[in-house]
């Protein structure tokens, strides 16, 4: 899971780890410039992960704080990085979803459900236990009416999964290449539209 978190870290991007434990995934994150934040219920594992970054001379990049994760403001993240239990993962779903469109989240082990994550990485070699590794990017919310030149789009939307409703006006190409968008053919009229 660090390789697949830290791989994901843009340098001076905020990161945030929810459950922080011994601090091992913030610390990772902050050797490769991140300024990175670890969430932790428990006192003892925050003092514990504040020697760590200490020893690892992170400090300055590496925060942890002793909170309630499902009551943390994560709007600032860009990246979150994640080894908590499924039913965890659920209660927290409906506010990573509100989170900016583009932030990462990665999972070690655990998926969210029915929201299928955009990429799967399992370890094989030297892996007994917790070998898999999910990643979401929290998809922008387009659901809705748009109105186009060429006509009202309709779509319906679940998590990243996209399907127009109504074929009357508008034949819909998905064009994956490009987040938020997506092409049109309007009669004999191709149109691309940015949906924000």
């Amino acid at each position: 899971m660090i390789t697949v978190t830290t791989a994901l870290v843009e340098e001076k991007n905020p990161a945030s780890t929810s459950s922080a434990g011994d601090g091992r995934t913030v610390i990772a994150a902050a050797k490769r410039g991140a300024r990175a934040l670890g969430i932790e219920f428990t006192p003892d594992l925050v003092e514990l992960s504040r020697r760590n970054a200490a020893r690892a001379g992170v400090t300055d990049k590496a925060t942890f704080a002793k909170a309630d994760l499902l009551e943390s403001d994560l709007s600032a993240a860009t990246v979150i990085t994640m080894f908590l239990l499924p039913d965890i993962n659920l209660k927290l779903r409906p506010q990573i979803l509100g989170l900016k469109p583009g932030t990462r989240i990665v999972s070690n082990y655990f998926d969210m459900d029915t929201w299928r994550a955009d990429e799967t990485v399992a370890i094989a070699d030297d892996c007994d236990i917790y070998c898999k590794a999910y990643l979401w990017i929290v998809p922008a919310k387009v659901e809705g009416s748009w109105e186009l030149p060429q006509g009202e789009l309709v779509l319906k939307q679940e998590f990243q999964q996209l399907w127009q409703t109504d074929f009357s006006q508008l034949a819909v190409e998905w064009d994956t290449s490009v987040p938020n968008c997506i092409k049109a053919t309007c009669g004999t009229t191709n149109c691309e539209t940015a949906l924000m």
